[in-house]
C-alpha cells in the first residue's frame, strides 16, 4: 500500500474520532505542533525508528511533542499508531490531518516573506483583502528574509506569487546571458 494511501487513511480516522469527541481542533493543534517538532528535533524522529526504544516510551516522547495538556484523541490515536508499526508514517499523517482539517474550516494558509518586517495594520489589511476575495479564514505567517532586497513573496496552497527585487534580478540577469548567447 502506498504512503499517501495509508497517512490519508489514519488522517481521516483521526478527524472522524476527534470530531465525534470534539476535539478536532485542539487534535489540529496538536498535529501542527507534532509536525513542527519532528521538523525541528531530529532526535525525535530517530527515537521513533529505533527498535530499541520500547512503544511505552516512544508514545511519551510523541505526547510530549504534542505539548501540555494533550486530548484523549491525540493520546489514543499515538497509542494506535504505534501499536500498528506506523510511527514511520506518523510525518505524512500529521501532514493530512492538518490538510483534512483546513479544508474542511476552510482555512487558507498563507506565507508572506517579505526583506523587512510590517507593521500590524498592514498585516491585517492583508489577511481582510484575501478573506474577502477567498471567503477562507486565513492562517497567516510572515518570514523574513533580507536577501530578497525588496519586494515580496505570497505562497498559498500550491501558488507563489513572486513580486520580490531578487527575482526581478536574477530574470535580468538571465534574459542578458541569453542575448549574449
Amino acid at each position: 500500500m502506498y504512503t499517501g494511501n495509508i497517512s490519508v487513511r489514519y488522517a481521516r480516522a483521526l478527524h472522524s474520532f476527534a470530531k465525534e469527541n470534539k476535539e478536532e481542533t485542539q487534535v489540529y493543534n496538536e498535529m501542527l505542533m507534532l509536525l513542527h517538532q519532528m521538523k525541528a528535533v531530529v532526535a525525535l524522529v530517530n527515537s521513533l525508528n529505533s527498535p530499541i526504544i520500547s512503544l511505552s516510551k516512544k508514545a511519551m516522547l510523541l505526547e510530549t511533542a504534542c505539548g501540555i495538556d494533550v486530548s484523549n484523541s491525540t493520546s489514543r490515536f499515538i497509542k494506535l499508531v504505534l501499536s500498528q508499526k506506523r510511527e514511520d508514517m506518523l510525518r505524512y499523517i500529521c501532514l493530512q490531518y492538518i490538510d483534512i482539517y483546513r479544508k474542511e474550516k476552510h482555512i487558507l494558509p498563507i506565507t508572506l516573506t517579505l526583506a523587512q518586517p510590517i507593521d500590524a495594520e498592514t498585516s491585517e489589511r492583508i489577511k481582510k483583502l484575501i478573506r474577502i476575495k477567498t471567503h477562507d479564514e486565513v492562517e497567516f505567517t510572515v518570514v523574513i528574509d533580507p536577501k530578497q532586497i525588496g519586494g515580496f513573496i505570497l505562497d498559498t496552497d500550491g501558488y507563489r506569487l513572486d513580486a520580490s527585487v531578487l527575482s526581478q534580478l536574477d530574470s535580468i540577469r538571465s534574459q542578458l546571458i541569453r542575448q549574449n548567447l
